[in-house]
């Protein structure tokens, strides 16, 4: 236990945090808010005046947008910054409000490095965490030093702090650094018979048929456009009835058929509906065109029993192992893609399944939500 009540400040914008999120990062940090809230006094903020979660007991700071204010985002973003957009606009209003209620935290987590400069300066006696989630962010020269304003950085994958490390060259990185891997919604790790059977009556499968899932929408650096690409060259090749569930935005066809190939949109769904659609697949697709340090959808996939069919990129290989056979070292190429799709469909079950257990045992030991959860509560604590 806590001996006393400590303060911390969520500082993040970009998407509602919610045990519900069809994102995986607000959902992490849903997760997070539950486990802590117990012993930890925790803010965090809703644009939504009805904000309500079943498992977050934390009520959320609402920001609320008046007329002026929207007439000033219009304004901002028509004439002045065509890149204010509505990130920008919320962590605006966010900073607005905190410039009125200058509250006391005793620590404050943030996952933008760009925002670490800015908070320190705001709360000078607070101590700052940096949880390091968007790598786009060590594109940018500028941000070298910035990422010592925090006093602590935790990183999901080892590979991400050697990233870091290089990144801040030929400076260092003076920040307590952290290794706390990612974790998933426990939804993942269920199969619940009844949503499985409804979603085979709905999409009308057949006994014996070759399921596989792609859950990144069409983002293209999540490199589902090269997978549907693959798919379509070997479609008039398949022998097994085979449907790939394509997760995220919506096309404008729900369904596509080529020979014995469905690829089926579905949307963008909640953490219990992926999980559905997960327990019909055998084999889920990472893809990734570019560094990836250690993907959600990964651990998700694992925990649902689906075998992954990854890029070789960033930190995947902690997860998976370096000698993990269902890699694809040149993620851009559509041919790699199409062999890998063939060979696993020519494997028996009973090795697709093994393979999958081997990987449930080797991530419980570094992805275990509990013990990762625990500690977070570790260095929160250390302050009292």
């Amino acid at each position: 236990m806590i001996p006393q009540k400590i303060k911390l400040l969520i500082y993040y914008t970009t998407y509602e945090i919610s045990s519900e999120a069809m994102r995986s990062v607000p959902g992490l940090i849903a997760s997070l808010i539950t486990y802590l809230e117990k012993d930890i006094e925790i803010d965090f903020f809703t644009f939504n005046e009805n904000y309500n979660d079943h498992e977050i007991k934390t009520k959320p700071i609402f920001i609320g947008i008046n007329k002026k204010e929207r007439i000033f985002k219009r304004i901002k973003k028509s004439f002045f910054h065509k890149g204010f957009g509505n990130s920008e606009f919320k962590r605006f209003l966010v900073d607005k409000y905190l410039a009125k209620h200058h509250g006391h935290y005793h620590f404050i987590l943030s996952l933008r490095m760009p925002d670490l400069d800015k908070l320190k300066s705001m709360y000078p006696d607070s101590e700052l965490i940096f949880w390091f989630h968007d790598l786009t962010l060590l594109n940018s020269p500028d941000m070298k030093m910035n990422i010592n304003n925090a006093d602590h950085v935790i990183t999901p994958s080892i590979t991400s702090y050697y990233r870091i490390q290089r990144f801040v060259e030929p400076h260092a990185l003076t920040s307590k650094w952290h290794y706390i891997g990612n974790w998933v919604n426990e939804i993942f790790s269920a199969t619940i018979v009844e949503n499985t059977e409804l979603l085979k009556r709905k999409y009308a499968i057949l006994p014996n048929t070759k399921i596989f899932i792609f859950s990144g929408g069409d983002l293209k650096f999540k490199g589902g456009h090269i997978i549907f690409t693959a798919f379509k060259e070997i479609s008039l090749q398949l022998v097994h009835n085979t449907i790939l569930f394509y997760a995220g935005q919506l096309s404008k066809a729900p369904e596509i058929q080529f020979g014995k190939l469905r690829i089926i949109f579905v949307g963008n769904l909640l953490p219990v509906e992926l999980a559905a659609h997960y327990n019909l697949a055998q084999f889920g697709f990472l893809p990734s065109l570019g560094y990836d340090h250690s993907p959600l959808t990964l651990l998700e996939l694992i925990h649902a029993g689906v075998m992954p069919l990854a890029s070789n990129v960033g930190g995947v290989w902690e997860i998976l192992g370096k000698e993990y056979p269902f890699f694809v070292d040149f993620p851009n190429s559509v041919s790699a893609w199409s062999e890998l799709i063939n060979k696993v469909l020519d494997q028996p079950e009973t090795l697709r399944m093994s393979i999958v257990q081997g990987l449930v045992q080797k991530i419980s030991s570094t992805h275990d939500s509990k013990m990762n959860k625990e500690k977070f509560k570790k260095i929160i604590s250390a302050k009292s």
